[in-house]
């Protein structure tokens, strides 16, 4: 992540008073209809929150990284919203606290509390990108649009470039963005003809954002 808020060690803190929880690649953490074990922290690796089309489809919604917190919905709404899983992309370890501790540590800690509605944001940012992005016609700006959005979330600067470590394979972006994962790779074969990105297993490299940002904005 590109930059975090100063409040996020002492949620961390927070967090290692719950349990560890290791998933393995493919591991299911939270199945539909299924109550939660209380509010999820992710400290290493990515979970994919996605749903089930009518013709078996997997549609991915979002992506969870370090730092970030799940299901929020749940924790203050009591609510879990239907036909949806949580699954872990990779190998993930996973802080989980009981949310009646999760709500006092709010009611007692402004730290906490800043750091929450920090994660409320962002997270209600990644579905308005999410929105602009199905609305695109053009399968190059969904699949750039994407990328930068990766870059924004997930992504560390180095040398003027945005470098994106993570499972982000193809099928992984055309779950997400409704396209083929034909359709995705053709997109980023020309991308990297045209030098906007590099790419190779578990890593793709903006290579100037700037200039990336004139072409492809989110």
């Amino acid at each position: 992540m590109i930059s975090a808020p100063s409040s996020r060690p002492t949620l961390y803190k927070s967090f290692k008073e719950g349990q560890r929880q290791f998933f393995s690649k493919g591991e299911t953490i939270i199945r539909e209809f299924e109550e939660p074990r209380g509010v999820y922290l992710v400290d290493k690796g990515f979970v994919k929150v996605y749903g089930i089309s009518s013709e078996g489809e997997e549609n991915i919604h979002t992506i969870y990284g370090h730092g970030d917190l799940f299901p929020l919905i749940w924790a203050f709404r009591n609510r879990t919203i239907n036909n949806v899983y949580y699954k872990a992309l990779n190998d993930c370890t996973i802080w989980v606290m009981p949310k009646s501790k999760f709500i006092q540590h709010l009611k007692v800690n402004i730290d906490i509390s800043k750091a929450v509605i920090n994660q409320i944001t962002e997270q209600y940012y990644s579905y308005i990108i999410r929105i602009e992005n199905l609305e695109r016609k053009k399968a190059n700006e969904r699949v750039a649009l994407f990328i930068r959005y990766l870059g924004e979330r997930f992504g560390s600067k180095f040398n003027k470039q945005i470098i994106i470590n993570g499972p982000f394979t193809h099928q992984v972006i055309s779950d997400s963005i409704n396209l083929t994962r034909e359709s995705v790779s053709k997109e980023f074969e020309l991308l990297k003809k045209d030098g906007f990105i590099k790419a190779s297993q578990g890593e793709i490299t903006i290579i100037n954002p700037e200039k990336f940002d004139q072409i492809y904005s989110i």
